[in-house]
């Protein structure tokens, strides 16, 4: 295991420190050091990990880390594994010195001689039945035994214990192989059992709540439970609207069956991002959603112990629609990778399991994905705020599907429980629909899917929005301040300096009336290109926006979402 070098708390630090100032001082900084240093993300699990675990769960991964101490304590020290009693296999060498060694030996009837007829009939039972298990002790010796084995039961061991190797070796090999060939098996199934053998076990969701990061259903020690969303209600409303797309007209049973093929067809995870969830998601603007990509531009969520978040399927915005200062000042929370091209801010996720595939992988992952696109929309809720904003509101979704099971799920932060402690995020889930049950079972869990794609846009958009139009009033606010001349040198030229004084404040008004630039609002012009007809009673994030003056301090929509039709 190479070694790990030191978090670079610098970084998270000048983060928090940049989301506390004004947005204009956060502009001109990242201005000034526009390359930012990418965090470290490990490839294997490193020992830090499980010393800070509160609990250690007995995982695959934690019996590997046993024995990399183990080996790692046997080359420091040698010398404390020769004090212990242990059994050496006998060697050529061994067997020399047994052999020139005098035995006094008796053979098999002079032994059975000595026992009663009773008592060997009891032996012939029991040799019937195949002896003693002695496969322990084959070809074994115990240092210090006063009756060492002698030359001839030595090559009877050695031969025995040759061919019973030999004889499981070949029974193993006659067996059938439930996979036609290895390359079938590794492109069918690896994605599958790498991601359930990898590392989202019980040690990973035990380092996520040490953290204060909490999955669906967790209990404090107290037994209070964590707070739900307020908005939930309107979540679920807002997830159970009907769409025109999946009218028994648009998505008839014939579509059904041909999406019950598809699943029952599909052999990984690969077959069935590609050929089932298409027919989940129904016509979406591609140029929002990516897929299969690591988030190893993100700050840690925890520590820098965890792998990045690896989502099938997110959607966020297109770069363009936030300003450049605050897209580079929230890097590390809103950019998941280093293609700029790719979406940001990413609030609505997918994660999808093959066949085979362990149950218990699937709402970890949604836990952590949550938490992570969760904390990005709080970082620009918050941008130019004094403080982070903790309205007890979710505003991402998290999504995974795994045997025709679709579950959603919100994350939304919590405060910290005192003052200078990490915030914490509570995942809880929405609902679960079984998309394969039937029709009509398909189409609320479809018609859920789109409406919450929607959801999470609007609330996005809204979010970006704000931030944008909180960036451009720092920079008018600085623009007039600069125009403003010093005092007057003078007294005698008081009044011509007063006129002077006028017409440089209406300049700096008119400033107010300045058209944006392209690359800022573009969510606020920019028509809707679904081809699934989004849901049409979402508020446009505009007309969210109007409800809100500058100095209040929740930047988020507190409208109802209308009944659905």
């Amino acid at each position: 295991m190479f070694p790990l070098p030191d978090p670079d708390n610098r970084d998270n630090q000048t983060a928090s420190d940049s989301s506390r100032k004004r947005p204009s001082e956060a502009s001109q900084e990242t201005s000034s050091s526009t390359k930012r240093h990418r965090p470290h993300y490990p490839s294997t699990i490193p020992s830090r990990f499980w010393d800070n675990l509160s609990k250690v769960a007995l995982t695959r991964n934690a019996l590997r880390e046993l024995d990399r101490r183990q080996e790692k304590r046997q080359i420091a020290s040698p010398s404390a594994d020769q004090e212990r009693p242990r059994v050496s296999r006998l060697t050529r060498s061994t067997r020399r010195s047994l052999a020139r060694q005098e035995y006094r030996t008796q053979s098999a009837d002079q032994l059975l001689g000595q026992f009663s007829p009773a008592c060997l009939k009891e032996i012939r039972r029991f040799s019937s039945h195949g002896g003693p298990d002695l496969s322990d002790l084959i070809g074994v010796c115990f240092p210090g035994s006063c009756c060492p084995a002698p030359p001839q039961a030595v090559d009877d061991m050695s031969s025995s214990q040759t061919s019973h190797v030999a004889r499981k070796r070949s029974v193993w090999k006659s067996r059938p192989s439930p996979y036609s060939s290895r390359s079938t098996r590794r492109t069918t199934l690896t994605s599958a059992r790498t991601k359930s053998t990898g590392p989202y076990d019980r040690a990973f969701q035990q380092h996520l709540i040490d953290h204060h990061v909490l999955p669906d259903g967790y209990e404090y020690p107290n037994g209070q439970l964590p707070p739900e969303p307020e908005n939930m209600a309107e979540i679920r409303q807002a997830l159970a609207r009907r769409r025109a797309s999946l009218s028994p007209s648009r998505f008839t049973d014939e579509d059904f069956r041909r999406f019950k093929r598809q699943q029952r067809t599909a052999q990984g995870e690969t077959e069935v991002v590609s050929d089932v969830v298409p027919i989940i998601e129904g016509a979406q603007d591609r140029r929002n959603v990516a897929r299969d990509n690591a988030f190893r531009n993100l700050e840690h969520l925890t520590d820098d112990t965890l792998v990045p978040g690896n989502p099938d399927l997110y959607y966020g915005a297109r770069p363009e629609q936030l300003n450049p200062g605050i897209r580079s000042a929230l890097s590390g929370q809103i950019v998941p990778t280093a293609q700029e091209e790719l979406p940001i801010a990413p609030n609505f996720f997918l994660q999808v399991k093959g066949p085979g595939a362990t149950a218990d992988v699937a709402p970890r992952q949604v836990c952590y994905d949550g938490a992570l696109g969760a904390r990005g929309i709080q970082s620009l809720q918050s941008y130019g705020e004094a403080e982070k904003l903790y309205d007890n509101k979710a505003y991402a979704l998290t999504c995974y599907y795994m045997a025709g099971i679709l579950g959603i799920h919100t994350s939304h932060p919590i405060p910290p429980s005192h003052p200078g402690g990490q915030p914490g995020f509570v995942t809880t889930e929405v609902k679960q629909y079984l998309l394969t049950a039937d029709v009509e079972s398909f189409r609320q869990g479809a018609a859920a899917y789109r409406n919450g794609i929607d959801w999470a846009k609007s609330q996005r958009d809204e979010a970006i929005d704000r931030a944008n139009e909180r960036a451009n009033q720092a920079v008018q606010a600085d623009e007039g301040a600069s125009q403003l001349p010093g005092p007057p040198p003078d007294v005698d030229v008081k009044q011509s300096f007063t006129s002077q004084v006028s017409a440089t404040n209406t300049t700096a008004d008119g400033l107010t009336g300045l058209s944006m630039p392209a690359s800022q609002g573009l969510s606020s012009y920019e028509p809707h290109v679904f081809a699934d007809e989004p849901s049409t009673e979402f508020p446009s994030p505009n007309a969210l926006a109007h409800g809100h003056t500058m100095d209040s301090p929740r930047l988020l929509s507190q409208g109802k979402v209308p009944q659905a039709v």
